[in-house]
């Protein structure tokens, strides 16, 4: 479709040309992360890249006729959710503060009628006992989620290109143009940020921030659930979503249930305010030795995963139980990987 293929074009351009802008106000704001015993860079790194992607996205949008009814409810939201992201990147917010702001901006998706799809609109006392709280905890799940991910150069970039792509896929196999374009958009805006986030052997000239990889989860997770990718089986339809946001979320409910196992945190607050190094960018690189080679292992997980997604709504039975199974074993590997990244970090952490 042309308006897809100007949406990603003209976000991509334009994604790449607001870099410098984009380093230049972080700089002026004070928003640069600098090098510490938490932090895997070691130069002062401007964070802000998250407005060139956000307003690339804009443009790309508007340009390809994007703006269709469900889709601009998704736009107010995330626009607040970019906002905080690039205060809490400027100044610092806590936990707490974060996390409302984020339920508001929910609130924004449900007011507009973007919530995950199990029970029937008709239905309302179930509709609003089941469907509204699954929004909620999908979509703050999903945004911390990729959050939680942007910690080595072109991990969350990379990942967003490849969610959006396989939503764009999805889009467009069930006729849904005005979500194509979003995806397109969306996609476009994320790999003209790339390069100047993803050079290996040389170190980022901007980082995505809160700014880009909030606004990049939230996006794509409410997009996610305005599409529905198969009409005559919820339960299907509600398990795509988890398919094409499955690394994230399998990184936000390991690194969870280990950290109020061994008493890093005791609730939702410390939480989302905890700074560690044990998600699984940290704990693969003990293993390949190599920064590349674990971002390109962790977008082959998600490729994987994400076709998957594409192939279940057609999927049927005996095939649909197989395609899940291939994902908890690669999941099962990917586990398997992390495990043994522990013991050999352990095993440093002990050497005198």
């Amino acid at each position: 479709a042309p308006g897809w293929l100007a949406a990603l074009v003209l976000a991509g351009g334009l994604g790449r040309l607001l870099i410098p802008l984009a380093g230049r106000l972080a700089r002026g704001m004070g928003a640069v992360d600098k090098p510490g015993p938490r932090r895997i860079h070691r130069t002062p790194t401007p964070r802000l890249g998250g407005v060139a992607v956000f307003l690339a996205f804009l443009a790309a949008l508007w340009a390809g006729g994007g703006f269709a009814p469900a889709v601009r409810g998704v736009v107010l939201a995330a626009a607040v959710i970019f906002a905080l992201g690039a205060a809490d990147d400027a100044r610092g917010l806590p936990a707490g503060l974060r996390l409302l702001v984020q339920a508001v901006a929910v609130g924004i998706l449900v007011q507009a009628g973007v919530v995950v799809k199990l029970v029937p609109p008709t239905a309302a006392a179930w509709w609003w006992a089941v469907d509204v709280p699954l929004t909620f905890l999908w979509m703050l799940a999903v945004t911390n989620a990729f959050n939680f991910l942007d910690g080595m150069d072109g991990l969350a970039g990379g990942l967003g290109v490849i969610a959006a792509g396989v939503l764009g896929v999805l889009a467009w196999r069930t006729g849904t143009p005005g979500l194509g374009v979003a995806t397109a958009a969306l996609a476009g805006a994320a790999l003209g940020f790339l390069p100047a986030n993803w050079r290996p052997g040389r170190p980022a000239l901007i980082f995505l921030g809160d700014s880009g990889s909030t606004f990049l989860g939230f996006t794509l997770g409410a997009l996610a659930i305005v599409g529905d990718w198969s009409p005559a089986r919820p339960l299907v339809s509600a398990c795509v979503p988890v398919l094409v946001f499955f690394v994230p979320l399998f990184d936000l409910a390991y690194t969870s249930v280990e950290r109020f196992a061994t008493g890093k945190v005791s609730t939702l607050g410390e939480l989302l305010a905890y700074a560690g190094t044990d998600h699984i960018h940290h704990r693969l690189a003990a293993v390949f030795g190599s920064r590349t080679a674990t971002v390109v292992f962790i977008h082959a997980f998600a490729a994987t995963v994400g076709l998957a997604a594409v192939a279940l709504p057609r999927a049927e039975g005996g095939p649909a139980a197989v395609l899940l199974v291939q994902v908890l074993g690669v999941a099962g590997l990917v586990s398997a990987l992390e495990v043994a990244a522990r013991r050999r970090l352990a095993l440093r952490e002990d050497r005198p």
